[in-house]
């Protein structure tokens, strides 16, 4: 019998595929069906083959989280479900649930938040009937970091507060063919900055003399096209980087550089789980979520970035390191980012 109902109605082919499926993987599948996108439900199924899965057809966004809700209410209507949505809009969601609240009323509504918060925080109108639908149903609301779950209380919604559900990690998941030829200096310590972090840092790693970090070599990885560097150990990849790629680059490089990035503030890092999840340790900013991870010792912190020019030096000076040093950090971090049983703390509640 199908008691839990997932919903996600806005991630397609393998967009948010690892955490979708890091919270599967703690519910009990026999009793959960998940609703959502056939080409996401594709790649989800090989991950997770026991689940159960009510997929609709290729759509815009629109479309989709339509045919999710029609979905859900042919399962949920007029009966005792719980009812978790992985992701939603701000808008579109928020709006209809609450009108079919007389056709949920029995059912447990939990939802996840992921990049809602900068809306709901400023949107006057939307941050409204977000917590009308909050009240109207009781709501369970998870967020994925400590600072997530500050700004959330304080700015959102402060009756009804939300459920700190630290974003689960991948490291059992995360599957794939090494490529090669990415990172070409072995003998060097490899930091690297991929796609928005490269974007958001790059202009300030210019005014640097990376130069001077003769140990060290610098891969930046961007899709658009990033006009080279002066300095002979830094390497520039002007493409996005396939699945594969991307994971071999993260298991293989010592350091990935993250940049001081405000939006941080208000939503969990996916990059940085994927760190955590391969032990790639991180050279990051003291904000947001890498707060959490600040004193766990899986790389260095800092506050600005006149400091990234001592951080370089420091790893510059000490060539051999022993990256197998931030062993017991990652351990902490990926004890504190487990899965988890997510049957008991995401339909803790029924009505």
């Amino acid at each position: 019998m199908i008691r839990n109902l997932l919903i996600d109605p806005l991630n397609k082919s393998s967009s948010h595929l690892f955490f979708n499926a890091s919270v599967i993987s703690g519910i009990v599948k026999t009793e959960t069906a998940l609703i959502g996108d056939l080409s996401h439900i594709e790649e989800l199924k090989p991950i997770q083959p026991e689940l159960n899965y009510l997929p609709y057809g290729p759509s815009g966004v629109l479309n989709g989280i339509f045919k999710s809700l029609y979905i859900l209410t042919g399962k949920a209507a007029f009966r005792k479900r719980n009812i978790l949505f992985l992701c939603f809009d701000n808008t579109i969601i928020p709006l209809v649930l609450i009108m079919l609240y007389p056709v949920f009323f029995r059912s447990c509504l939990s939802l996840i938040i992921h990049n809602n918060l900068t809306t709901l925080k400023t949107n006057k109108i939307k941050r409204f009937a977000y917590r009308l639908l909050v009240t109207v149903y009781k709501a369970n609301v998870y967020v994925m970091s400590k600072q997530m779950k500050r700004i959330y209380d304080l700015d959102v919604e402060s009756i009804n507060k939300s459920i700190l559900l630290p974003h689960p990690n991948y490291s059992r998941l995360i599957k794939f063919d090494k490529a090669e030829g990415l990172l070409t200096d072995s003998n060097k310590i490899n930091v690297i900055a991929v796609g928005r972090q490269a974007k958001l840092i790059i202009d300030f790693l210019r005014d640097f003399p990376l130069e001077s970090f003769t140990n060290i070599r610098f891969t930046i990885v961007h899709r658009e096209k990033i006009k080279a560097f002066e300095s002979k150990n830094v390497t520039i990849i002007n493409k996005r980087l396939s699945y594969d790629e991307y994971y071999t680059m993260l298991s293989e490089a010592n350091f990935a550089l993250f940049a001081l990035d405000n939006t941080v503030e208000h939503r969990a890092s996916g990059i940085l789980m994927d760190c955590i999840s391969l032990q790639c340790a991180v050279i990051a900013p003291c904000t947001g979520h890498f707060l959490e991870y600040e004193n766990m010792g899986i790389g260095y912190f800092y506050t600005n970035y006149a400091d990234l020019k001592n951080i370089f030096q420091t790893i510059n000076n000490n060539p051999q390191m022993d990256v197998a040093g931030w062993t017991e950090g990652f351990k902490q971090a990926l004890s504190y980012s487990a899965p988890g049983n997510f049957d008991r703390i995401l339909f803790n509640r029924q009505k």
